[in-house]
């Protein structure tokens, strides 16, 4: 009889010299004869055949040729560690975590999911919905640096795993008021806006509406300790947001909204609860807004109502100021003198050598946060100023004293804040003019970020800066710290300042019937500015690689000398980025 191989029976009819039916997963003697069936043995795999001597030989024989000395062995030697075989689930981890997680966080500035990310993460458990969730906006991170596009196929095969757990736990009560549940959904989310992001295109809600679901069954009163409160007031910032962006109140719901116990305490939480109010009086103004729109004159009625909305915009935004003035030193920007600026950063892009820095990139985009609901109040008040002159253009006594000079202070407070914008900017992108590349992270010294010398640094020392290290706060960050920290994340944030301001500039600035001469909220900034903002968006996007198609001379659209025939581009271009940061925390 001609062999056919080694058997492939289980071991038990192996042993009493049988032959097994392989009936998988038990085989039908073990089952008749009652017996347990131990499996079936792993087919045979390779063969190793020893070559030591021959690779001895081979290794003497390259011993006696002499070579010459080379001063980039250490490179050559990187070139072939790109070729090893790798865990890229292991590589991305590490990437994401070093790069997004832990370098320029900390509790104080938790405004998302990644400062509460590390207190529900278990590496040890890499089937669970956490790292799951992680492990696939950890792929996709890692691919968008690779130039691979966010959505590859392995974060696909983690997302298609996690959501198939999502579901099975959400079939459980237990898993329905779980903080491992909540975050893995604001994870999920957090995936979708990085592909609308780089697409430009609408971010899908979905996961965000569950998140919601999820907050409202379990009610504020089901998140007990501070890490799920944190949880709780990531989601708040969020409907914020979203209501802000959209025109729309903030849902209060009791349920979301009413606190039977006191909530951790940041800045950012503060200012949240300021911009519920922002919200709700931008929401009621665009609504008085379109109803006037129809008539054909206003009423006596109209200027009573225009007075009530400057008087409650100026109560919302001085309590806004007394916000700003609260924050200690260490969480305060830093301007900086034009000859602190590097030269780099001068050619890449600067405003009249305006530049501020903060602590850390998420700071700033709180900073920034702040800035756009002021302007959004001071929007209001001008817009009820400019039609009060409009309804009464001659007015005698103290009442048109009071109008000619507040108009001007609070347009001149308006372009302030815009001017403190665009003195961000340096601090986001930095001398950076080319799309990026996963390159950048280990080449920090190719790239300038504006820093403040050491005798005016309140960031970079723990025992000068009280507020920054320990308790959750910040850390101090070396220099190559805080350049990856920009680069990874810094054009990212001001992507959404730069589409609001820019936003803001094409409305109109009067109530009333819409007429086609009607002034623009962008009159009251200087005309070089929209073309600058507009030229740093553009840079932005190309620095994140959002958008194929670029200027025809970056170096000229950096310094403010943007085309007049791109306007609907630029339009085009503002509207992908709200679309994508529609669930995104800010404005």
């Amino acid at each position: 009889m001609v062999y056919a191989g080694p058997s492939n029976g289980c071991l038990t009819c192996k042993k009493r010299r049988v032959k097994c039916d392989e009936t998988r997963p038990v085989c039908r003697n073990c089952t008749r004869r009652r017996v347990p069936c131990p499996g079936f043995p792993d087919p045979p795999g390779t063969k190793f055949r020893d070559e030591t001597d021959a690779v001895i030989r081979h290794a003497q024989r390259g011993e006696r040729k002499t070579r010459p000395e080379r001063d980039d062995d250490y490179a050559a030697a990187e070139s072939f560690g790109t070729n090893l075989g790798q865990d890229e689930s292991f590589v991305s981890l590490c990437f994401f975590f070093h790069n997004y997680v832990i370098t320029g966080r900390g509790i104080q500035s938790s405004r998302g999911v990644f400062e509460n990310l590390l207190p529900y993460y278990n590496p040890n458990k890499a089937d669970s919905l956490v790292s799951l969730a992680v492990a696939a906006v950890a792929a996709s991170m890692l691919s968008i640096w690779r130039l691979q596009g966010p959505d590859s196929a392995a974060s696909r095969q983690y997302v298609g795993r996690a959501i198939t757990l999502l579901r099975d736990t959400l079939t459980d009560p237990d898993g329905c008021v779980s903080d491992e549940t909540l975050i893995a959904i604001l994870l999920l989310q957090y995936r979708e806006g990085i592909i609308a992001h780089s697409k430009m295109v609408q971010v899908d809600g979905s996961h965000q509406n569950g998140a919601y679901a999820v907050v409202k069954h379990r009610q504020s009163k089901g998140f007990r300790n501070d890490a799920s409160k944190r949880l709780l007031q990531a989601v708040r910032s969020t409907m914020v947001s979203e209501a802000i962006r959209h025109r729309q109140p903030v849902n209060m719901e009791p349920a979301v909204w009413d606190d039977e116990e006191p909530m951790p305490h940041n800045p950012s939480s503060d200012l949240d609860r300021i911009g519920v109010d922002v919200a709700n009086l931008q929401a009621l103004f665009e609504r008085y807004k379109k109803a006037v729109q129809t008539e054909s004159v206003l009423e006596a009625i109209d200027v009573r109502t225009l007075a009530a909305f400057k008087r409650t915009a100026n109560d919302v935004d001085e309590r806004l100021e007394i916000w700003a003035t609260a924050q200690s030193r260490q969480w305060s920007p830093i301007p900086l003198l034009p000859h602190e600026i590097p030269e780099s950063i001068k050619r890449a892009g600067v405003y009249r050598n305006l530049c501020d820095v903060y602590p850390t990139v998420q700071i700033a985009s709180v900073w920034h946060t702040y800035k756009s609901y002021r302007l959004i109040l001071l929007k209001i008040i001008l817009s009820c100023e400019q039609t009060e002159l409009s309804l009464q253009p001659v007015k005698q006594g103290r009442d048109s004293d009071h109008s000619n000079t507040r108009a001007p202070s609070t347009a001149e407070t308006f372009q302030e804040l815009v001017d403190e914008m665009c003195a961000a900017v340096p601090f986001h992108l930095g001398s950076r003019t080319e799309p990026g590349f996963i390159g950048e992270f280990s080449r920090t010294d190719n790239v300038d970020f504006p820093w403040p010398p050491p005798e005016k640094d309140p960031f970079s020392n723990s025992y000068k800066s009280g507020n920054l290290g320990g308790d959750g706060n910040l850390s101090p960050m070396t220099s190559d710290e805080r350049k990856r920290h920009a680069i990874g994340m810094g054009g990212w944030h001001i992507l959404g300042p730069l589409s609001f301001v820019l936003g803001m500039a094409s409305e109109s600035l009067e109530l009333g019937p819409l007429r086609e001469n009607a002034r623009k909220v962008g009159c009251l900034l200087r005309q070089d500015q929209i073309p600058w903002l507009a030229g740093q968006l553009r840079r932005a996007l190309m620095l994140h690689r959002m958008k194929r198609e670029g200027p025809e001379n970056p170096g000229n659209m950096e310094r403010g000398k943007y085309p007049p025939e791109k306007d609907a581009s630029l339009a085009r271009d503002v509207t992908g980025v709200k679309k994508a940061l529609r669930y995104a925390i800010g404005v």
